[in-house]
């Protein structure tokens, strides 16, 4: 996929990044649960529908690879083993702009549970067997991530002393986009059913040898203005979704 860039990629990257953050309102985030209630999918699989149009308008490609990362303790006796467990896997969708959004969704669902049924192949098993182009200057099969943390952060808690998260001082962009959904709540889940709710924040890692804040800007606008549509009205049809916003339309 070639998304809009504001440079030309280079052989090799540098892998310095920057993040934008944008946030969802908490009757969006509402919305995208209730979306998501009706046609029986998570909201994991709204936001990755959502994510897949608007690369797929973007990049001007109707086929789009996204590459996630999955839990890998998915045996018992993983349970009480120390370390990180996890996968990559590669969600790879065709976006159909004829259909609407409510089969783009069932499409979605089935595509989604299909990868987390074979999660348990490892990634760089997958690269060995279908042997893409490699290059230095990109990520084998997928360019875009999308990080969904919809758990409660843990806390620490040590007598007499006071323990904050602090932000890292730099960003390493391990790909040219990845955009990571958490809950604008104090506990940071994700939870559209929650009364008092306040909305998402989604932290747009992106490269910056090949992107602009400016540019991410537009497409987290544009992102959050698919999304209004979609929970707006899930018969339309998925090329008629906005890339623009009503105020950047200059409607009132």
């Amino acid at each position: 996929m070639t998304l809009p860039a504001d440079r030309p990629r280079p052989l090799r990257p540098t892998h310095a990044g920057a993040v934008h953050e944008r946030g969802v309102d908490a009757a969006l985030h509402r919305g995208i649960g209730e979306l998501a209630a009706r046609h029986g999918v998570s909201e994991f699989m709204v936001m990755h529908a959502a994510f897949a149009v608007l690369i797929a308008r973007l990049g001007a490609t109707d086929d789009i690879t996204i590459g996630i990362p999955l839990g890998g303790r998915g045996r018992p006796e993983l349970d009480d083993l120390v370390g990180m467990f996890a996968n990559t896997v590669v969600l790879r969708s065709a976006i159909d702009r004829a259909e609407n959004v409510g089969d783009l969704l069932a499409r979605v669902r089935d595509i989604d549970l299909d990868a987390f049924a074979h999660a348990s192949i490892p990634f760089e098993q997958l690269v060995e067997e279908l042997r893409p182009v490699r290059t230095t200057a990109r990520n084998p099969l997928f360019d875009v991530a999308l990080f969904f943390q919809n758990l409660t952060p843990p806390e620490l808690v040590l007598p007499d002393l006071t323990i904050e998260p602090l932000d890292p001082p730099s960003h390493p962009a391990q790909f040219d986009l990845q955009l990571t959904v958490t809950g604008a709540g104090e506990s940071g889940g994700i939870d559209a059913h929650n009364a008092e709710s306040a909305g998402l924040v989604l932290n747009w890692l992106y490269a910056t040898d090949l992107f602009d804040e400016a540019t991410v800007a537009e497409f987290a606008d544009r992102l959050v203005a698919i999304l209004a549509a979609m929970v707006a009205d899930d018969s339309t049809v998925v090329g008629e979704l906005p890339l623009l916003s009503t105020t950047d339309r200059g409607e009132v």
